[in-house]
This record gives structure tokens, sequence and C-alpha cells, in this order.
């Protein structure tokens, strides 16, 4: 099976895999949409090779944000069948320890836990044999893009979302406008909060406005504490989430969130840095670490979906054959646009 494995150095090859076959609780899935997640391009696209020489470069099909059709399930399924189509659920574990057995996979910490396109064949591929149990139904009115944005990105945004315990009644401040970030806005502005979305780039607001935010402000172009506090006439915001990961992203997130109010932290590396006492304590905020989502969370998203129409593919702002996925993660390495999908 054609598959593409990233080297590392910004380099991506597409080159033949052995066929896989299911094997016990296993199907075996026909990829319709893969998309290209933040982690890909930071964890593996722009790390040389040579600071991680233990690591099997080159030896998986990559990407972990797949969606498509069962075509082949193997000894022991009986929930599903052939033709189904399925969003994967993108960390594999033991299946049998407590984490697992509560639908946290990720924190599985037996030798059989990974995740696609690391320990295990991943999305940007012709075919991905996995668990049964990974597998959630993808709802007939949503489409396989939409389902591979949920794989991870989106789903990542609704946990964040959900720790918050976002609602109609709160003014939500989103940093970070990158693909998880908007997915925020699109189900913030669903959920019926008042959405202000912040980044440096004008082409990421122009499309968080389209995808529900009330107001954009370019930290770059406008001060940024001024703006927030015209837009909530000085009352601030109750909760908001940092998706950059940027030291100073999320000191500007903490100042513009008002007394008793939610903040999470999304956005994975650098550091945290905040004055404790104006800042958190004083303001008696309560914070959260948000990373990644549970497969109840998953299939909790998906139904949220179906049943208000929401369809995340509109963050997409590219897409691209499998055989011309070097230009895919150029594009999303500019970080100029949305989300990008790679359709085997």
């Amino acid at each position: 099976m054609k598959g593409a494995t990233i080297l590392g150095n910004k380099r991506v090859v597409v080159r033949d895999f052995p066929d896989e076959r299911p094997g016990v609780n296993e199907v075996k899935i026909g990829i319709r949409a893969a998309t290209i997640c933040g982690s890909d391009l930071r964890h593996s696209y722009l790390v040389d090779p040579s600071s991680e020489p233990d690591r099997p470069w080159g030896e998986r099909i990559s990407g972990h944000e797949p969606c498509g059709v069962i075509e082949e399930v193997g000894e022991g399924v009986t929930e599903l069948s052939v033709g189904d189509r399925v969003v994967v659920y993108h960390i594999r574990g033991c299946g049998q320890c407590e984490w697992c057995r509560s639908g946290w996979i990720l924190h599985c910490n037996s030798k059989k836990a990974g995740s696609h396109g690391l320990e295990y064949h991943g999305a940007f591929g012709e075919y991905l044999v996995t668990d049964a149990a990974n597998c959630v139904p993808l709802p007939d009115n949503l489409s396989f893009a939409d389902g591979a944005c949920c794989a991870c990105g989106t789903g990542t945004a609704w946990q964040a979302l959900s720790r918050l315990r976002l609602s109609g009644d709160d003014s939500f401040i989103g940093v970070g406008m990158g693909p998880v970030g908007l997915s925020a806005v699109l189900l913030a502005s669903a959920l019926g909060a008042r959405v202000i979305a912040v980044d440096l780039v004008p082409e990421r607001l122009e499309l968080a406005k389209e995808l529900g935010a009330h107001e954009t402000i370019n930290s770059l172009e406008t001060d940024l504490d001024s703006a927030v506090s015209s837009v909530t006439r000085g009352k601030l915001c109750s909760c908001g989430a940092d998706f950059s990961g940027s030291t100073k992203a999320r000191d500007d997130m903490l100042r513009n969130i008002a007394s008793w109010g939610r903040a999470a932290l999304v956005g994975e590396g650098n550091t945290l840095t905040a004055e404790v006492s104006p800042q958190i304590i004083r303001k008696q905020l309560s914070m959260y670490g948000s990373w990644v989502f549970s497969i109840q969370a998953l299939t909790n998203l998906l139904a949220y979906l179906s049943e208000r129409d929401l369809h995340p593919e509109r963050m997409i702002t590219a897409e691209y054959p499998l055989d011309r996925i070097e230009d895919a993660f150029e594009n999303a390495a500019s970080q100029r646009g949305g989300k990008v999908l790679v359709l085997p």
C-alpha cells in the first residue's frame, strides 16, 4: 500500500509499505480523508532527525487524524461491519487498564500503548489497521473531512471547552487561531458564548470571523488589553484558552480573564510566566491543563456536530492528493491558513 512518512528536516516521502490484514479485534480501514495536525509539524516535520537518533524515522506511515470506511474486519469484531464510516481515535492502548477502560486511552502506560503515525501506521496512507475499539461511527450528515478534523484537533478544542464548562453565559477569549483555536471558535460560538479570537495572522483572524467569532483582535496591531476591555465594557472575559503554546500569549490570555474566571492551557511547549498574585490568586482563577480528549468525548463531539449541523471542514483552506503531500506540509507549516486536508 502507498503511504507517506515524515523524515524530519521538512522532508516527507511517499513509498510502498507492506499490506496489513486485521488481527483479532482489529479492523482494516480505507482512508478517505486525513488532516495535518500541528504536532505533525512540531514533533516530526520540523525536527532534525539527528537530534533523535533512536527514533525509527521512515518506518511508519505518518499522520494521526484519519477517517474512512471499514473494508475488512478481523476475528472477534461484532459491533462493526464492512462499509461502516468511522473516525479513528488516534491512540492505541492495552484495552485492560483503568485508563483504557475509562476511555482515556492516551494515559495507558503499557508496552502496547502508542499513537498512529508513530508506533503504529497512521493516516497518510491508503489503508489503516487499528483496534475496533478505536473506531467511532461517523454520522451520515458529517463528511469524511469533518471526521478527520475531529480525530485530533477539533476533539482537543471540544475537550478544553468541556473542562471550562463553557456556556451561553460566557465571554470567551481564545488566543492562537491555528486549527485547534479555530475549532474552539466554531464550537464556542455554537454553544452561545461571546467569542473573542486573538492572533497575529490576518488570514486566520478572517477565518475565525467566518466561523463565528464576534470580535477578532490582531495583537500585533492593536493593544490587546484595551481592545478586550472595550469589547467587554471593562468586565473582561469569564473564561479563555491559549492554543498557541506561546509564553506571551498565555500571559495575554490570563490578564484578560475576570475574577472567578476559568482558563485552559491547550497549546504545548514553552513556559508559563505569570504574576501569580494579581493574575491568579487574587482573581480566584481556576486553571486547567487540557490534553487531547477521551474516546467518549469524541463520540459526544460527533453527536453534537451532527445534531447542530456543524462542520469543522469549514476551516479547511487547502487540500492535496497523497502524491503532493510535500506541498501539503509546506502549506501547513506556513501557518497562514486553516486546516490542510490530504486525500489518499
